[in-house]
């Protein structure tokens, strides 16, 4: 994990000085989920989620209730926002079974790029929604900036990044990477599809000049999912890994984001916080006064969707085949009810040596199936949703948390 750490510093470093400021938000897990709240508000999501950000996450989130959260997985929270992108789960091909591959953590950049005129960085507007990538995308095209904002990294090889999964053992773990669109329109938070009102820069998805019809350059969000594969099994020549959608290439990652910030705090902090941070976020004199690492690497939710998701599953949960499949059906599926409470709050042991699992699956009316369910204590009590419109950098040692400092011992992070 050192390795992944010096590699996205070095990349950082080598960029024009007036576009090198950025800081890194670096995430415990919320919870685990089959929710959407951008796409399918009140309702169990298409498939399986991770979620980081504020505890008032759940089937409706809006910018108000955000504001309320009782705590965030960032260490700075003033940052109530809300990310998540889909699980990955590790492919049994001999007894045909998936299983939740767990998420060591999740990193957030927020870099500082205005393009080749050095344009003045906005912040984003208040319950801003965006949606990088797209489920059915199939293909790669090189001439595409939102293909080319996906990316993976082999940790622990020498392996080059790659814009689908890579077809070694990553024994460090697996690092999915997505840059966000950080051109708006500047006239909705939100759009049908949820992401016309986005663009990427003209030049490249992480930097550039923004189009015409999207004229305000926002701060460009860059996100680093590290994934825990080297617990399990890895057979040469078969794909190992799918996420809960389907897709076993991995060109169709993608990630959602509600803008849950404290507004003064995020722009105080993008017009003072000009160095660069990376993880020592106490130096943004804005950020310093709501800094809480302890409350944040401690926020964490029930999970609300009766289903059993970490496995081993006889199918991934929902009506996701394998490979993904537009407008799948899936015969006599039953969807699972949104409940006070539920069975997903704990994960499987992310310091396993092994993915192996000796239970039988055991199918459920959703068509999946789990050895292991876990309790929940209590439910989340989101607000109703409003639409109107209106891999890891290396922190400072000085600054690790306690749960930093697990990590560092359990995966040599940092």
């Amino acid at each position: 994990m050192v390795i992944s750490f010096l590699c996205a510093a070095v990349a950082l470093l080598l960029l024009p000085l007036s576009t090198n400021a950025f800081w890194i938000l670096s995430h415990s897990i919320l919870t685990k989920d089959r929710l959407d709240p951008i796409i399918d508000p009140g309702d169990v999501s298409m498939h399986v989620h991770t979620i980081i950000g504020a505890s008032n996450f759940g089937p409706t989130v809006s910018n108000t209730s955000f504001q309320t959260a009782n705590c965030t997985t960032s260490p700075v929270q003033a940052d109530m926002s809300n990310y998540w992108a889909p699980q990955l789960y590790h492919r049994n091909l001999q007894n045909n079974t998936y299983t939740l591959i767990p998420v060591v953590n999740v990193n957030t950049y927020y870099l500082q790029r205005g393009g080749t005129n050095n344009t003045d960085i906005a912040a984003f507007p208040p319950g801003l929604r965006m949606v990088a990538g797209n489920v059915y995308r199939t293909t790669f095209n090189k001439s595409s900036n939102a293909d080319l904002a996906i990316t993976y990294v082999c940790l622990g090889t020498n392996v080059p990044q790659s814009n689908e999964f890579p077809t070694t053992n990553c024994k460090d773990g697996l690092r999915a990477q997505i840059t966000f669109p950080s051109c708006w329109n500047n006239k909705t938070i939100d759009s049908e599809d949820h992401q016309s009102h986005m663009a990427y820069p003209i030049q490249a998805p992480d930097n550039g000049d923004c189009p015409s019809t999207h004229p305000v350059k926002v701060i460009t969000l860059f996100h680093e999912w590290i994934f825990n594969v080297g617990i399990f099994d890895y057979i040469p020549g078969q794909k190992n890994w799918v996420f809960s959608f389907g897709d076993d290439v991995g060109y169709g990652f993608h990630a959602d984001f509600i803008n849950g910030w404290n507004q003064t705090v995020l722009e105080g902090a993008i017009k003072d916080c000009t160095a660069s941070l990376f993880g020592n976020v106490e130096g943004c004199s804005h950020f310093v006064p709501t800094i809480n690492r302890p409350l944040a690497s401690s926020c964490t939710i029930p999970s609300v969707v009766d289903e059993p998701i970490v496995g081993p599953l006889s199918s991934l949960p929902g009506c996701n085949p394998t490979p993904v499949t537009k407008n799948a059906t899936c015969p006599g599926l039953v969807t699972p009810k949104i409940v006070s409470g539920g069975v997903n709050s704990s994960a499987i042991n992310d310091t396993s040596s092994s993915g192996k699992s000796s239970s039988t699956p055991v199918t459920n009316s959703t068509g999946s199936a789990s050895s292991t369910t876990n309790s929940a204590n209590s439910a989340t009590n989101p607000a109703s949703i409003s639409t109107t419109s209106a891999s890891s950098a290396k922190p400072s040692k000085r600054h690790l948390s306690p749960s930093d400092r697990k990590l560092k011992r359990t995966y040599g992070l940092f």
